[in-house]
């Protein structure tokens, strides 16, 4: 046990960098709390900077996949950090890494009534796994990369505030016109390649290698360990994320990759979930309230922008600007909880609106009949007018 604490001052001396604006919105007073997303968004950081505000006596860091869990149970561990010592703060890292741990922590919260216990995972962690319900008991909160507005905040020190969604549609032309002197576009160009991971924004050589080991680690640790699946099976999640980096905008479905990639249709149905389960994916539904999700699917992309710049990177090809526009927008209106999905006449229905994504140049002839709710999202514009809306707002979201 002693050498728990050793590791966990060895990771407190270490430099941190600035702290993210959602670790002010996480309630750690709760008794059992999950921070769930991607890699690379700051889970851990954010453990660790919470411990430095706590009791280190009393206070202990582990990560699940430590080896010492190979032969020990999590709930002993617990146990003896109780009964050693008097135990109050018990965080866990990479929690999906340790088999059985719906089940432990579930005997944890039920058996230390005065033990709080904040564990993170990379995959997306469901909570109702087998018999053991953890949703009456976990505070569970989602933690997605950063935002346009975060990035601008966090990079290059401005103080940006957030609009809602109802905010930026009805007001695009006073937040534009209000947000400071400095290059928004560049800024924004900036953001769309590297801005997402808080890792990698700190990155002084970025040639996207980091951005696809984080893929890598993603496939071959996280989803290959969390679904139990065979290492030879592994490589067509790789065809299948490289395949949906180079197409076109449009719709797309699990029958047309299975033809494409020459992989059994069922396989790459079930492909598709695990990537989305594992965040390198996004899917727009044609149904924003349909429950059977492959078939409620229209469109498919990457999770985020820089993830589609590194993939086309490593295939040496040019990323498609309307596919990169298209994937900001989903990501934007998603990690703000807002309910995005397909449309027949633009690109995207938000309730009874519809949203058309573009360049500057992009013409919205289809969007003729819809014109008092309809919206021309333009990229490579700083003010819009009307009903066109600058694209970079919705990441001010």
């Amino acid at each position: 046990m002693q050498l728990f604490f050793e590791i966990q001052k060895g990771l407190l001396n270490q430099d941190f960098p600035k702290t993210r604006e959602v670790f002010h919105t996480i309630d750690f007073s709760e008794r059992l709390v999950g921070l769930v997303g991607p890699r690379g968004v700051g889970k851990s950081t954010m453990l660790l900077e919470h411990l430095k505000t706590s009791d280190l006596s009393r206070s202990l860091y582990v990560s699940a996949d430590n080896i010492y869990f190979l032969e020990h149970t999590l709930f002993d561990f617990a146990l003896r950090f109780k009964r050693e010592y008097d135990g109050k703060l018990l965080m866990i890292d990479e929690i999906h890494k340790y088999p059985n741990w719906n089940q432990e922590l579930k005997n944890i919260y039920d058996s230390f009534p005065d033990l709080r216990v904040v564990f993170s995972g990379s995959s997306s962690l469901d909570l109702h796994v087998g018999n053991y319900d953890l949703s009456r008991r976990a505070r569970l909160y989602r933690v997605h990369g950063f935002s346009f507005r975060e990035f601008l905040n966090y990079r290059y020190g401005l103080d940006v505030p957030r609009f809602s969604f109802a905010e930026i549609v009805d007001g695009h032309l006073r937040i534009a016109q209000g947000l400071g002197d400095f290059p928004v576009i560049k800024y924004f160009r900036e953001y769309l390649k590297e801005g997402y991971y808080p890792y990698y924004v700190n990155e002084k050589q970025k040639d996207f290698s980091k951005i696809l080991e984080t893929v890598n680690k993603t496939i071959y640790d996280d989803i290959a360990n969390f679904y139990r699946l065979k290492t030879e099976n592994l490589p067509i999640f790789k065809r299948i994320l490289n395949y949906l980096s180079v197409i076109e905008p449009g719709e797309i479905n699990s029958n047309k990759i299975s033809k494409t990639l020459e992989i059994d249709n069922k396989t790459v149905h079930h492909y598709l979930e695990l990537l989305e389960a594992g965040w390198l994916l996004r899917f727009l539904p044609k149904d924003v309230h349909g429950y059977n999700v492959m078939k409620n699917t229209s469109k498919i992309y990457l999770d985020n922008t820089n993830l589609l710049y590194a993939v086309n990177s490593g295939l040496m090809k040019e990323t498609n600007i309307g596919m990169v526009r298209e994937t900001f927008f989903v990501n934007a209106l998603r990690n703000a909880n807002v309910p995005v999905g397909f449309s027949k006449i633009g690109d995207f229905a938000v309730d009874s609106q519809l949203f058309e994504i573009g360049g500057g140049s992009k013409t919205f002839s289809q969007l003729q009949d819809h014109r008092d709710d309809s919206f021309p999202a333009l990229d490579d514009i700083v003010v819009g007018k009307k009903n066109t809306v600058p694209l970079y707002l919705f990441g001010l979201l």
